[in-house]
């Protein structure tokens, strides 16, 4: 059985070639600058005598484009940018709230999406990143097995497989929850670190308002705010409806060797 931690250290070798692109600064919302950015010229601050900008100094190092970034960008007089080119990731899935669900997941990320006919054998996908909803899949060879057994939440597990081409296929569990689990978790940090950038989760800190359940295997909670900082779980659900928003606001991961919060104790949730 893999865990969360096991799984991010077999996916560290796993790159692909973003090249350059120029796009127009209203299109680089969401993209990943492509190199250093240094200001063609001084811009001082309204009103006082300190720059917000000096000619030939970076001010971008990298990184997911966002509206303080481009704004930057802007005031230094740039109407385009260089970004790195976007990671199409092929979904076969057969599910609508699945699919819905990993397209979100997947923009927030920076990277687009497509969907394949889910009847196809994942090892037909064009795309170098393919997250397929399956129960069981055995690729053949010149596939090889990266890694499986990581079970989020009891007898769903999830499995991984790649090609001397370099592409890459998932296989998820028809569970909202893993699926939004293995976005946040594995695709997100994947995404960005070939984008050269380090992404780090956002946090909701909390307490908890009950004994948690113990887990027959280390996996994820769904939970529920219920006041100002408290949260108790969502459920164990069995259709996993209680994993939705407005259902639950985040999970909670606990790690192997991990034992479930109780009451009082202090929460790091990860929020969807």
């Amino acid at each position: 059985m893999k865990s969360i931690e096991q799984v991010k250290e077999l996916l560290k070798d796993f790159s692909f070639p973003f090249g350059p692109e120029s796009v127009p600064l209203d299109e680089a919302a969401g993209r990943f600058l492509y190199e250093p950015v240094a200001s063609p010229v001084d811009v001082q601050i309204t009103g006082g005598e300190q720059f917000l900008l000096s000619a030939g100094k970076e001010f971008l190092a990298g990184g997911m484009l966002g509206p303080y970034e481009l704004s930057l960008l802007a005031v230094a007089g740039f109407s385009r940018v260089m970004v790195r080119s976007v990671c199409t990731l092929g979904l076969s899935v057969d599910k609508p709230q699945l699919l819905q669900t990993a397209i979100a997941g997947i923009r927030r990320a920076g990277g687009w999406t497509e969907t394949l006919d889910p009847r196809k054998s994942a090892g037909e996908s064009p795309f170098s990143l393919t997250l397929m909803s399956a129960a069981e899949v055995d690729l053949p060879s010149p596939w090889t097995h990266v890694f499986s057994g990581l079970n989020l939440i009891p007898a769903q597990e999830t499995a991984c497989f790649r090609h001397p081409d370099g592409r890459i296929v998932f296989c998820l569990p028809e569970s909202i929850l893993v699926w939004q689990v293995i976005i946040e978790l594995l695709i997100r940090p994947l995404l960005w670190r070939m984008n050269g950038a380090d992404y780090q989760s956002a946090v909701l800190c909390g307490t908890a308002t009950e004994d948690f359940p113990v887990l027959p295997e280390p996996g994820c909670i769904p939970l529920i705010q219920t006041a100002s900082d408290m949260y108790r779980v969502a459920g164990l659900p069995e259709t996993f409806r209680e994993c939705l928003p407005p259902f639950s606001t985040g999970f909670l991961h606990i790690s192997p060797g991990s034992l479930p919060p109780k009451t009082g104790d202090s929460l790091r949730i990860i929020p969807w």
